[in-house]
Order: structure tokens, then C-alpha cells, then sequence
């Protein structure tokens, strides 16, 4: 997360854009069958264009301008900007494991396999919550990315509550609305992190 999702978000609107970057590069691939199965093995084709059997094409449109596709464009470039943080902790997660943990367990005869599965991945759950509560709570409040990539659209089928509230407190003037959608965001956080604090505080609590 050393970039922020401004220029994420920013930099995936340049890649999902149909006039320059890679798709311009994919637009002279004219060759049948080849090119077919290029665009549908590819992460910019939608797959619904492969599924109900309609023409695909990654150029004209861009995902972005795709109702059906451009919560999926956000999703690919949110992972693409959290995968590294979620990486780090869990390298973190590993090496704070002692080697003797899995040294005892070899010379009990478990396999690789069963190290991960019965000792390192138990061993790994706070790691787990605590991914799973930091990515829920970004999520809840992401705007940036969204603003910048499709500003909650086509229509609204990238809307995000925090562009809703945007929309209705700055662009419609209805303070109530915005204010009313900043609560629910606000227990929908606290729903999310309070009882992970919780939890912390009472595993700190027994060590």
C-alpha cells in the first residue's frame, strides 16, 4: 500500500482505457482463432462476452464504460494495490513461527503438506482475522479508487456508499442523506472492527 489509490486508481484507468496502453497493443491481433482465445484467457476480457456467446472485444468498449464490467475493473485494480500489504503480513506471520515448530514436526514424519495444513496455517489465524477485518474496513470506505476509476458508474453499477454519500452531500445538497449514509458506514465499521479490538484485548489479556 506505498502507492495511494489515487494513482492506482489513476494508473488501471490508463490500463482498462480502449484508445492507448494494451489494449491498442491487442487491436491488431486480427488472426482467428489465436486471437479469440487470447482475449478470452486475458484478465481485460469480461467473461459474460464468452459465456452468452457474444462477440469478444476489449477494445471498443472499455471495461470502465461496461456497466457489467466495471466493478470488476475496481476489484482487479484493489487487489492489485492490497496484494503486496496482504503478503507482507503474512511473511511476517511465518517468520514470527520458530523453525523448531516445523523441525519437531518433520521428525514426528509429517509431510510438507501436513506442516502447513495441521500446524502453520492454525498457527497463522490472527494473521487471518486480522487481514480479513482490514480489508473489510477498507473496503467499507474506499472512495479514491472508485472516484478516480468510474466515479460509481456506468449508471450506478460501480456506486460505492461512500460515492453515494459524496453525491448526495456535495453534488445534490441533501446534508441529511449524506449524513444518514456517514452513520450507517460508521456502524458498519464499528460492526467490523470493535469486536476484532475485542478479540485482540482478550488474547493479549491471556499471554
Amino acid at each position: 500500500m506505498s502507492l495511494s489509490y489515487v494513482v492506482t486508481g489513476t494508473i488501471w484507468s490508463w490500463i482498462f482505457n480502449p484508445n492507448i496502453g494494451i489494449n491498442q497493443l491487442l487491436a491488431p491481433l486480427r488472426f482467428g482463432a489465436f486471437r479469440e482465445a487470447l482475449l478470452q484467457l486475458g484478465f481485460l476480457s469480461p467473461l459474460w462476452a464468452f459465456l452468452d456467446g457474444r462477440h469478444v472485444n476489449i477494445v471498443r468498449p472499455g471495461l470502465t464504460a461496461d456497466p457489467r464490467a466495471a466493478l470488476g475493473a475496481i476489484v482487479v485494480a484493489a487487489v492489485w494495490q492490497s496484494s503486496g500489504f496482504v503478503m507482507a503480513m503474512f511473511l511476517a506471520g511465518l517468520r514470527g513461527i520458530p523453525e523448531e515448530v516445523r523441525e519437531a514436526a518433520r521428525v514426528d514424519g509429517a509431510s510438507e503438506h501436513q506442516i502447513y495444513r495441521r500446524i502453520l496455517i492454525p498457527m497463522l489465524g490472527p494473521v487471518f482475522v486480522s487481514t480479513i477485518v482490514l480489508l473489510g474496513y477498507l473496503s467499507l470506505k474506499v472512495f479514491d479508487l472508485v472516484f478516480v476509476t468510474t466515479r460509481g458508474g456506468p449508471d450506478v453499477s460501480s456506486d460505492f456508499p461512500s460515492i453515494f454519500l459524496f453525491d448526495s452531500a456535495f453534488k445534490s445538497n441533501l446534508w441529511a442523506r449524506g449524513a444518514a449514509i456517514a452513520c450507517v458506514m460508521l456502524i458498519a465499521s464499528a460492526v467490523l472492527v470493535i469486536p476484532y479490538l475485542h478479540w485482540q484485548l482478550r488474547r493479549e489479556g491471556r499471554r
